[in-house]
């Protein structure tokens, strides 16, 4: 008789199901075609059929190790001005800057969505969606001078967690140091010039070495930090 329905992974990125008739014939179903349906409330409490496929989940880091965007500090102007490490004041990088990927930002191809069908019979427009979320981070602050004080000028120490199997070996013999963590914030945007999910990321790190005239350093998409990206198409639309 026929072989009942399994569940078979041919590439790492994409799970499909098939239904063998014999050895030769198939039917096949991509889990990113499977269309489920659940509903949340709306802000005025009323709810909302929501449409949406399997997720699908990687990992990447980001790898900025020049001196276009930074490292930044507070600085000039009642300290109210974005300072690189030569004293050079003004208004920081612009928003293109930090999504391009030369400066270390993390590109992702803009995903194909199915049409969805309603309750009614009628079409269901998916749109693409996207969230990150920080997997790793170190302060990271790099080593400047004999002592390693008035850490400062060199950027970036590049493929800190390129690796995730080697990261506590590549951390303890590079150039990065380990200070006070103020946080890291994560932005997320549709490039639709190239079809692609932009990720940037900013970590703020305290010179924790000299309290008297250490600073909290800014770094854009330095590459001691790293995400874990989730992908998934969705009737409820995610804004560009």
């Amino acid at each position: 008789g026929a072989a009942g329905p399994c569940l078979t992974s041919p590439a790492q990125d994409a799970l499909v199901l098939k239904q063998r008739q014999n050895i030769r014939e198939f039917a096949n179903l991509q889990v990113g075609d499977v269309i489920s349906k659940g509903s949340h409330l709306r802000a005025d409490g009323t709810p909302e059929d929501e449409y949406y496929t399997a997720p699908q989940i990687q990992y990447a880091a980001f790898n900025n190790t020049g001196t276009n965007i930074g490292p930044y500090y507070k600085g000039g102007t009642n300290d109210q001005q974005m300072c690189t490490a030569t004293g050079n004041c003004g208004n920081g990088p612009a928003v293109d800057l930090i999504a391009d990927t030369a400066n270390g930002a993390i590109s992702v191809p803009l995903q194909t969505c199915p049409t969805g069908v309603d309750r009614d019979g009628g079409p269901v427009t998916l749109y693409p969606r996207l969230s990150a979320a920080v997997s790793s981070v170190v302060s990271g602050i790099t080593k400047d001078g004999p002592k390693n004080e008035n850490l400062s000028a060199v950027q970036m120490v590049p493929d800190i967690f390129k690796d995730p199997a080697g990261t506590m070996t590549t951390l303890s013999g590079s150039d990065v140091t380990l200070n006070r963590l103020g946080g890291a914030v994560l932005q997320v945007r549709q490039d639709t010039a190239s079809g692609t999910w932009r990720i940037a990321g900013m970590v703020a790190s305290e010179d924790a070495s000299d309290p008297v005239k250490g600073r909290s350093w800014i770094y854009f998409n330095p590459s001691w930090l790293s995400v874990m990206i989730t992908t998934w198409c969705s009737s409820v639309q995610q804004q560009p």
